[in-house]
């Protein structure tokens, strides 16, 4: 569960946090025995973020066009009796730009031929993020995770490069890419490999249930099958 955050927000920003927060209120008087707190993250995690401090972070430091699509988005989803949480399939305040790291993975890793199909599997950030960090290789540059970071809030990300190797990830590419995302809140993350082990992957660190995660990628400029 998140903690309580105590940063101000404009005022424009502290009313659309403000109608969040009297969501998180309803869905609590439906389940009597949660705490304001869990029903504030289940909000947050609706909308994308991982948990209501992260929401309420980005919500002062998202830019100000980022702002007015999510609040649009907020506003869309009161009705005539209240307000009520957002379904996992209308976060589209924000859409993501997203690149394959290699056009021809067939180079990069012995498990990939060359020429081979590639795909993307949505994995969730805490599987993901574990399994990087389990990695004898990993490391982390600052500069890179804050260029990685100012081009996620530009709506940009390079999608990282894996290989399931006995169990295991084989990292081609991708620990800022990550790290910056987690470091951002984003609850799912996109992960490249060959389509002949999408679902390998999948198995390893892949979200429970594709269709029900929000997310905000596009995935139309990239040339891998979705998973």
């Amino acid at each position: 569960m998140s903690q309580l955050t105590t940063y101000s927000l404009p005022a424009d920003r502290a009313k659309v946090v403000e109608l969040l927060r009297r969501a998180a209120k309803k869905l609590k008087k439906g389940q009597s025995d949660q705490k304001l707190g869990m029903s504030q993250d289940e909000i947050a995690r609706s909308y994308g973020y991982q948990n209501w401090s992260i929401l309420h972070k980005n919500a002062r430091t998202m830019t100000q066009s980022q702002f007015a699509s999510f609040a649009e988005l907020v506003m869309r989803n009161l009705d005539a009796g209240g307000i009520h949480v957002a379904q996992p399939n209308i976060v589209e305040s924000r859409r993501i730009k997203c690149a394959l790291f290699e056009k021809n993975i067939g180079y990069t890793a012995s498990e990939f031929k060359d020429g081979e199909v590639q795909a993307i599997v949505l994995c969730d950030s805490e599987k993901i993020k574990a399994a990087l960090e389990s990695n004898d290789l990993y490391y982390c540059n600052v500069a890179k995770v804050e260029m990685h970071k100012r081009w996620l809030n530009n709506n940009f990300f390079e999608v990282p490069l894996v290989a399931p190797r006995d169990g295991h990830l084989h990292w081609i590419e991708g620990f800022h890419q990550v790290t910056a995302a987690v470091e951002e809140g984003m609850s799912a993350l996109p992960i490249g490999t060959s389509l002949a082990l999408a679902q390998e992957l999948k198995s390893l660190v892949g979200v429970s249930s594709p269709d029900a995660v929000a997310h905000p990628y596009d995935f139309s400029e990239c040339d891998a099958t979705v998973v």
